[in-house]
């Protein structure tokens, strides 16, 4: 069951970010108060306490749970400055339910950020395996280690780009029994294709021009460890059937050798694609998703986990305040009344929608140090200022439930939007709700649409005549899907 949190995003004494208080009392139909002594505040067993900051005042702002959400109600004798969402509010104003679900930004009196959020209690804490945060997203994550780390199964790790999907895979590698093997990670989208089999497999001396002396290649260097592949959408179909090959047999054949060697090998692979997709437009090969998929975590956005940016903030700060041998600003102990880090500088980060993830918020945090560096007080440079006002990127498209079945469309509009679609296959379904795989099927079992087999060469080659060679527009001309001309072409020796 999910009820309200506070979470503390920014707070003068910069190491309170990410103390949290939970309001259950609010949907027990009580007001709960908060002031500068109530409620209190903790993280990770450490002993609660209020806010407690000296300018804040004791006059306190009151929530209670309404059939739309939570009110927020200001006395006016409290004299405190309250934004939501960067607005000021005086009076009363209701933060609707859907938005708790996101979360909501309170700052207070310009000293403190708040997250006001919807979210379940804690259960058992397992352990922090290098990830940072206490959101309930990155909990779920963190179990998910726990469950498969023992475990020699192959995983999967999906997430959008920058969310640090190689972070949870080192942290199944720290906290399975293959620990003290190594890690070796490559990047299959900067593995050119020509060399991809020779750096994954190995090659022998000889086995072409420059290879002066056997290479193991990466995956027998992970041998008795953990071998991650990200990016492994990226990979040729010809890698993809030689990785397949490793995974059933668990033997690698280096470019040249006829033999075959055995590796003990633990494989965990990333993608911000859709591989069934792939699969559906035969980009990637089925057999290797189901073996790959031996067991899946999902790595959820930064969007998912606001309450988690405060902590972040300040552990990417003392990361670089370490290297910048500044460190001991962030060990304020009691609020200052010109703290050096201040809310007003905190705040665009806790907006911020971070499309590029935890990644881009590193860098941020790397540019708001770096710029400030020696100065008395952290300011925004003009790159940041630039960032943050810029428009919010659109949401990433999301895969909408289908409640579309095959049967529901005729064949008219599967024309129609076959031909609105150029004959592509991938788009016509989109259009329709469909899956590609479904769209293909009805292509097959119509008799009124033209399959790409039945074209004869010359109809090809006049209409090449007319459009010339490129796949897509042939396809367009002669209103058969790209995919059964390709495979027609090719039967043709064309």
């Amino acid at each position: 069951m999910n009820v309200p949190w506070l979470t503390i995003l920014h707070h003068p004494v910069c190491s309170r970010a990410g103390e949290e208080a939970m309001l259950g009392a609010l949907e027990d139909g009580h007001t709960v108060a908060l002031s500068r002594t109530e409620p209190d505040f903790a993280r990770g067993g450490h002993e609660p306490w209020p806010l407690a900051d000296p300018f804040i005042t004791r006059q306190p702002i009151h929530l209670s749970r309404v059939a739309e959400g939570v009110e927020i109600s200001i006395p006016a004798s409290t004299g405190l400055e309250v934004r939501v969402e960067g607005e000021p509010v005086v009076g009363k104003r209701v933060v609707p339910n859907d938005r708790l679900d996101v979360g909501v930004v309170l700052a207070l009196g310009g000293r403190v950020v708040l997250l006001l959020h919807r979210r379940p209690p804690h259960g058992t804490r397992v352990g922090g395996f290098g990830l940072v945060g206490e959101s309930a997203a990155i909990e779920d994550v963190r179990e998910q280690v726990a469950r498969v780390a023992d475990l020699d199964v192959p995983v999967l790790v999906r997430g959008e780009t920058g969310t640090g999907k190689e972070l949870v895979a080192r942290a199944i590698h720290e906290a399975s029994d293959r620990r003290d093997g190594p890690f070796r990670a490559v990047n299959m989208a900067a593995l050119g294709p020509q060399l991809a089999a020779a750096e994954l497999f190995g090659y022998v001396k000889g086995a072409f021009t420059g290879a002066t002396s056997d290479q193991p290649g990466y995956i027998a260097s992970a041998n008795g460890g953990t071998f991650f592949l990200d990016e492994i959408g990226d990979a040729s179909m010809e890698v993809q059937a030689m990785l397949l090959r490793t995974l059933e047999t668990s033997t690698v054949q280096s470019v040249g050798d006829p033999r075959e060697r055995r590796v003990d090998v633990r494989f965990i692979a990333a993608t911000d694609a859709d591989l069934t997709e792939a699969v559906d437009e035969r980009r990637f090969r089925a057999p290797l998703l189901h073996r790959l998929r031996g067991y899946e975590i999902r790595v959820p956005p930064l969007r998912e986990r606001r309450d988690d940016v405060g902590m972040l903030v300040m552990h990417f700060l003392r990361e670089i305040l370490t290297e910048l041998g500044e460190v001991d600003r962030l060990e304020a102990l009691e609020a200052e009344k010109s703290p050096w880090f201040p809310a007003e500088v905190a705040l665009p980060f806790h907006a911020f929608e971070w499309p590029g993830n935890v990644r881009e918020l590193r860098n941020a945090v790397r540019q708001l140090a770096i710029s400030s560096r020696g100065a008395s007080r952290l300011t925004l440079d003009r790159d940041l200022r630039r960032l943050f006002d810029s428009p919010p990127p659109p949401a990433p498209e999301r895969q909408k439930q289908r409640s579309v079945r095959p049967s529901d469309i005729g064949e008219d509009e599967l024309i129609a939007a076959l031909a609105a679609n150029r004959w592509r296959v991938r788009a016509t379904a989109k259009t329709l709700g469909l899956s590609p795989s479904s769209v293909a099927m009805m292509i097959d079992r119509s008799d009124r649409i033209r399959k790409a087999s039945d074209i004869s060469k010359d109809e090809i080659l006049a209409a090449r005549r007319i459009v010339g060679d490129e796949l897509d527009p042939l396809a367009a001309h002669l209103e058969v899907s790209a995919r059964g001309l390709k495979a027609r072409l090719k039967a043709l020796g064309l």
